[in-house]
């Protein structure tokens, strides 16, 4: 089974797929569980988020170009690192964040459901290896989208081998939205 996962716009949409047919950005080990492909961008490529299926987006009434620096600085502040920060696709991107118990001030039980184990949410017992997307996406004339994805994923750390996929509860999305608004507002 194929799902969508990005589309490249080059003035014509195609659609780049996982499964059925490799994709030739990721690699063999983009495709374990919960990871997001990764894919160089470059000249005029632009990656739209909103095609995948756990996108959230929030719409701003201004053009990418306007929101980019209130989305580094709300990324700034949730203290991500940028393995990937393309300001001609306005894209912040972090693969492999590491987390246990807490993101940031939060305890990871806020922010994820990995399930539980022996009574206990494995969010916080769990080592949790998380990606976080942001991009801004041009909605119309003088609109954006935020397209922001929280994908994640769990180990036990006793027993590496048990590797569970992790569901966002969508507050770490709803922060982060309300602080590039805060950000917008401050301007």
């Amino acid at each position: 089974m194929t799902r969508p996962l990005l589309v490249v716009s080059l003035g014509v949409s195609l659609g780049v797929t996982l499964g059925g047919a490799a994709c030739a950005s990721s690699s063999p080990a983009d495709r374990n569980i919960g990871a997001v492909p990764r894919m160089q961008v470059a000249g005029n490529l632009r990656l739209n988020l909103l095609q995948r299926e756990d996108v959230v987006k929030t719409r701003l009434a201004v053009k990418p170009a306007d929101a980019w620096s209130a989305l580094r600085e709300a990324w700034a502040d949730f203290g991500l690192p940028a393995s990937v920060q393309d300001p001609q696709v306005f894209l912040l991107q972090i693969d492999g964040l590491e987390a246990r118990r807490q993101f940031n001030k939060w305890p990871l039980r806020e922010l994820l459901d990995c399930g539980r184990s022996s009574g206990y949410d494995n969010a916080d017992t769990y080592v949790i290896s998380m990606t976080v997307i942001a991009q801004l996406v041009p909605a119309g004339t003088n609109e954006s989208d935020l397209a922001l994805v929280f994908s994640s994923n769990g180990s036990n750390p006793l027993a590496m081998q048990s590797t569970v996929q992790c569901s966002s509860l969508g507050v770490f999305e709803e922060r982060f939205a309300n602080r590039v608004k805060a950000a917008l507002a401050g301007r």
